[in-house]
């Protein structure tokens, strides 16, 4: 049930503009720090600080913990290492190298990710702007085998441009950089994926969940910071660590982790797609899996773009009668209303009678007759169960199951597994709905199936209270 020791490094980036104002550009402008922060997600107990100065003492410490697995929680680093341009004063609990040669110092840090061997890349716009741009740098410099940053050492990582759109989250352009092996976790994403801020600065989100900020040092004032002394270098180091070390915080806060990993095993989707799609592929990751099951074959459905015109009448609204009660208001609530209409109806694109075939189904023991235009009918469960009726069954039941072990977890790091997990089971029921209803690539007509009996449940409820 617990996660096992995967490495969680999370690095930051400080560039300076060189000539002129503006912000600095990977062809012209140098990378002067980059800082990595290693975690485990359990840390031993006996690990020793880090004192050396130079990168083996590192992961050879990296590979100690690696090798012990021993359980714990995400509370402290296992090495701080920071690559600065230009003689840099140390920092208390961090190994410093610094370099002469902005060169070297790039090649040094692609060699430092590949003996760590991280199972995950992390950062705050780690991808758009981090990655790309040490990509981009190292490039320009002609950095030999500096891309090679995957796991498959004989692959090359390469920057696209990458387009997204869903109707929940809009549209998103960025950047797509294959690190085989290795799964990106950029904390901007995945907070503006999940939470409605003000802001998504790094500084407001991590005083919004951690109650903490960033260093107080300006972008403007880094430049002048370069250009000093070894003293003055350390506080762009300090602060380049801290801006390292604040998304690791906001992952364990935010239970990310663990929620996207339950999620995945959940739904049998692999964790890229997850943090790189819509909803729909979960869904359909599950459905497919159900049906190898049941030998069924899913037909491959050319994708149009759907439909943005198709609508549908919503769920029944009651307005609120206001005024003044002086005795308790019962509010009353549906558990699962949807997947419960779906499994009670057994609707499902597998239990669907074609239009060809209707005239010959009119035993009302045998099928269900939508009363929508035009009307559906659906064969019920013991002539067929519908496939995603029996995803969404046990769906319902692992949650409950969940539930219980969470409430019998004896330990906080099998709380949070338990957690996430209930909390992937209950989204991947919902979800069963909503994808019903899409107007790419499946049969959009479901969604207006499910919504006719939720409307006639509620209403029916209403007037019994």
């Amino acid at each position: 049930m617990q996660l096992s020791s995967p490495h969680l490094p999370n690095s930051d980036i400080e560039c300076v503009k060189l000539k002129g104002e503006g912000f600095p550009e990977a062809e012209t402008d140098p990378v002067i720090q980059i800082s990595s922060i290693v975690m485990l997600q359990s840390v031993p107990a006996d690990l020793p600080g880090l004192s050396e100065t130079d990168t083996n003492a590192a992961t050879a410490c990296v590979a100690k913990a690696r090798k012990k697995r021993l359980s714990g929680g995400l509370e402290r680093p296992l090495c701080r290492v920071l690559f600065a341009l230009k003689e840099c004063a140390s920092i208390a609990g961090s190994v410093v190298l610094w370099f002469d040669d902005e060169k070297e110092m790039l090649a040094k840090w692609a060699e430092f990710v590949r003996q760590v061997d991280p199972d995950f890349l992390s950062g705050y716009n780690c991808v758009n702007f981090d990655l790309n741009y040490l990509i981009t740098r190292a490039a320009t410099l002609k950095v030999v085998g500096f891309n090679r940053l995957s796991k498959l050492k004989s692959l090359e990582s390469k920057i696209r441009d990458s387009s997204f759109s869903s109707r929940a989250l809009g549209t998103h352009e960025g950047k797509d950089i294959a690190t085989e092996g290795r799964i990106q976790f950029d904390l901007l994403e995945l907070v503006r994926r999940d939470y409605k801020l003000k802001s998504y600065s790094l500084n407001f989100v991590s005083f919004e969940f951690l109650k903490e900020q960033k260093e107080d040092v300006h972008y403007n004032m880094i430049g002048d910071l370069f250009r000093g002394c070894p003293s003055s270098r350390r506080r762009i180091g300090v602060y380049c660590l801290k801006d390292a070390y604040l998304p690791l915080r906001l992952l364990k806060e935010l239970l990310f982790l663990y929620n996207y990993v339950e999620m995945s095993r959940v739904t049998g989707t692999p964790l890229n797609f997850l943090l790189t799609r819509g909803q729909q592929i979960k869904v359909t990751a599950q459905l497919l899996r159900k049906c190898k099951e049941l030998n069924y074959v899913v037909p491959v459905v050319k994708r149009t773009g759907g439909d943005n015109s198709v609508q549908y009448e919503g769920a029944t609204v009651l307005e609120p009668r206001k005024g003044f009660y002086d005795k308790p208001i019962a509010t009353l609530d549906f558990a699962s209303l949807y997947p419960s209409i779906m499994i009670a109806h057994n609707i499902c694109y597998s239990t669907l009678v074609a239009s060809s075939a209707a005239h010959t189904m009119n035993n009302p023991d045998d099928v269900t007759v939508t009363t929508t235009s035009p009307p559906h009918k659906f064969v019920k469960k013991h002539i067929r169960r519908g496939v995603l009726p029996m995803i969404v069954e046990e769906l319902i039941a692992a949650r409950k199951a969940a539930r219980k072990e969470m409430a019998a977890a004896k330990d906080e790091m099998t709380r949070q597994v338990l957690n996430g997990r209930q909390l992937a089971l209950k989204i991947s029921a919902n979800s069963v709905y909503g994808y019903t209803g899409t107007t790419v690539g499946m049969n959009s007509a479901f969604l207006q199936e499910t919504q006719t009996p939720a409307r006639k449940t509620r209403t029916d409820a209403s007037a019994r209270f």
